[in-house]
């Protein structure tokens, strides 16, 4: 930052300090941290900013690259870069930005005011300047790395002259990579120590909030912490009542025109929301089902809510962690999708929720719960809408593999309506499909390249109904600890 008077008409943003505790994965305190940040909410778009666009990860690709780690018998590392945002530089048309110092402070030279020189946190382009610092870098590192055209965020390195395979996945300023040539890898992480303030762990324990432990040919993820700290912040008493599903059978609740403002609603929705998202499958239908209410919540969807933290709470004693194992060999990989659907269970709108899963090698990679934006007019039309879903993330996974190893073909596609089925291997056209949109039927031409192959899988035996609805205790029990690494996957 250099320090001075800033030009008359300069559009100056404030700054303030943020105060941060890091946990470590067992909840002890690694360390205190205090930053500062620059208010770029006082930023006006043309002024000091234009673009602030830059890729992030998927959740999906941090279990891909234990996978990875898995298949390939390879050691997971992990590295960070410390105040990654301060490592690039301003570039671009608007890169004149002066920034007020926090009550109190000065310069040495007694200034308040200051210019930028680098992206300071909260500079709405910080991102995007750190996105293509750290880019050039890696590409230029050595000709054999290349970006992910599927990915934005993954970079490989393959050579198959020297048994080279290398995989690195970013996430802001974390890298998580696995590499086969400790001479290459060496090389790479002393070029980044020359470039940026790097952190090198001994290994990886972390990720993305996750706690990711390696047991032999498997990784367990967990939020153990996580989940404690919001039982103690949510919870309504601390001898919550045990439950053994997270949501009761047939439950519909009512939308509202009134909201209970003592609620925090909102804030526990997004809390268990991530956590159904990262390593707990089996509460995503009922979190995402219950997040529909979170403009207008009343002391019944409070409770419902209150349901999914007592069921994290109970499971959490045995515990449920995810576990990721292959033992596959290094030369192809199977990818399989698992798709279904209810039929307009839901009584306010009467649509329906599709569910699916991606698995490969036996390993549980994704997992979606979404809404159906039409109203289907049979089941065999809800699960044919759940089935085009689902091969569109079959087909992303084929592409992001093809690029590191191959993929056998055709892609094993799982579904337990027949009707359905018969529509997608063939070009039916009558008073039940017509009105399907055009973009449900992309599945039939990737049956037809083969790039798909339809199976029918019995009802009580589909993985992906636990996406669909609240089950009763014991199936979603017996589902739960399949999806979670209790049995082995397809």
């Amino acid at each position: 930052m250099a320090y001075g008077q800033p030009p008359r008409g300069a559009a100056i943003i404030g700054s303030m300090f943020v105060y941060k505790i890091k946990m470590n994965p067992d909840g002890t305190i690694e360390k205190f941290k205090v930053r500062l940040v620059a208010l770029g909410n006082h930023q006006k778009y043309g002024e000091t900013f234009s673009e602030t666009y830059a890729p992030g990860t998927q959740l999906s690709s941090s279990r891909l690259i234990l996978y990875l780690a898995l298949k390939m018998n390879l050691e997971l590392k992990h590295m960070d870069v410390r105040t990654a945002y301060l490592q690039s530089k301003l570039t671009g048309d608007h890169d004149d930005i002066w920034v007020r110092l926090p009550s109190g402070f000065k310069s040495s030279s007694g200034d308040v005011y200051g210019k930028l020189l680098r992206p300071l946190y909260g500079v709405r382009q910080a991102g995007r300047e750190w996105y293509f610092t750290n880019r050039d870098f890696i590409l230029n590192q050595d000709s054999r790395w290349k970006q992910s055209a599927v990915e934005a965020q993954l970079y490989y390195a393959i050579d198959s002259t020297t048994n080279l395979f290398c995989v690195i996945l970013v996430h802001t300023d974390d890298y998580f990579c696995i590499c086969s040539d400790d001479k290459f890898w060496k090389k790479f992480v002393t070029d980044m120590q020359k470039r940026f303030d790097t952190d090198v762990k001994d290994e990886c324990t972390s990720m993305l909030q996750m706690s990711v432990e390696r047991k032999g040919n498997t990784f367990e993820m967990h939020q153990r912490r996580q989940i404690e700290d919001i039982v103690e912040e949510f919870g309504e008493d601390t001898n919550m009542k045990k439950v053994d599903s997270p949501m009761e059978k047939g439950l519909n609740l009512p939308i509202n025109t009134t909201a209970d403002p003592k609620l925090r609603y909102r804030a526990l929705v997004g809390a268990l929301l991530w956590i159904a998202r990262c390593t707990r499958p089996d509460i995503l239908f009922a979190v995402t089902y219950l997040s529909r209410f979170s403009t207008y919540a009343t002391k019944v969807h409070w409770d419902a809510l209150i349901r999914v933290l007592r069921y994290l709470k109970t499971t959490a004693e045995i515990p449920f962690v995810l576990k990721l194992n292959s033992t596959t060999s290094r030369d192809k990989c199977n990818v399989t999708i698992i798709a279904d659907s209810d039929w307009a269970h839901d009584v306010v709108d009467r649509k329906s929720f599709s569910g699916s899963c991606v698995i490969v090698d036996g390993v549980l990679i994704n997992f979606i719960t979404a809404k159906q934006p039409t109203v289907s007019t049979s089941s065999t039309e809800a699960e044919y809408i759940s089935a085009s879903d689902a091969c569109r993330e079959g087909l992303y996974f084929r592409n992001l593999l093809t690029e590191l190893i191959t993929v056998v073909l055709p892609i094993k596609a799982s579904l337990d309506n027949i009707g359905a089925g018969c529509i997608a291997q063939n070009y039916v056209n009558n008073s039940r499909t017509k009105h399907i949109d055009v973009k449900y039927h992309m599945v039939r031409d990737w049956i037809a390249k083969k790039i798909f192959e339809l199976f029918y899988i019995e009802s009580n035996k589909n993985l992906a109904d636990i996406f669909t609805k609240a089950l009763a205790a014991p199936a979603h029990r017996g589902l739960a600890h399949r999806l979670l690494g209790g049995h082995p996957l397809p």
